[in-house]
């Protein structure tokens, strides 16, 4: 089966390493189940890592996404080692203050590790497709970032890019793969 970035035209000629983390329940698996086989997977929260490859035409994008449990987050920084590409995962429907806190601190926690520096960050809102997900504008105000907006972080020189998706169509999955793939080739 081919996977959805068979029609990326913007492949690089090298491998691609992507970290892949955000909290428990954010959706990561299902949305690396979404690029590689263009349909839906009902995953559970998990402990560990699994590693999945999307192969394109001149490329292979090896995404390691590791679990969001509070044990594992304590590790995240030894996967970072030798990453192209760091994807973090926001689940756009969660409201709760303690979480949204909790995940504003990881995701900084990872922007400022000297291990990543200059390493591109994409930062996904998922589950965007839900009615209870936040809006825009519930984003902007929660996060301080812009769906859309892409800049650059100063103090470790990272490339970051915010986008909502969501793992149940393959709506803007393109936009994403190719994005990642631009991205490390451009790497600062």
């Amino acid at each position: 089966m081919k996977s959805i970035c068979q029609s990326c035209i913007k492949c690089t000629l090298r491998n691609i390493r992507v970290l892949m983390l955000g909290l428990d329940g954010a959706g990561k698996s299902s949305l690396v189940y979404q690029w590689k086989l263009q349909k839906y997977l009902n995953t559970i929260p998990r402990m560990g890592l699994t590693v999945e490859t999307i192969h394109c035409p001149q490329s292979d994008i090896h995404i390691y996404d590791v679990s969001g449990k509070p044990k594992m987050r304590a590790l995240w920084r030894y996967y970072a080692q030798d990453s192209d590409i760091m994807v973090f995962v926001i689940d756009s429907t969660q409201r709760d203050f303690k979480m949204i806190y909790q995940t504003k601190e990881e995701l900084s926690n990872l922007m400022n590790y000297r291990g990543l520096a200059n390493v591109p960050f994409l930062v996904l809102f998922s589950k965007s497709d839900l009615p209870n997900s936040m809006t825009d504008e519930e984003i902007e105000e929660e996060y301080g970032v812009t769906i859309g907006e892409q800049f650059i972080k100063a103090e470790y020189n990272h490339k970051i890019m915010v986008m909502k998706t969501t793992a149940l169509t393959s709506n803007n999955q393109n936009e994403v793969l190719d994005w990642m793939q631009v991205a490390s080739s451009e790497q600062i």
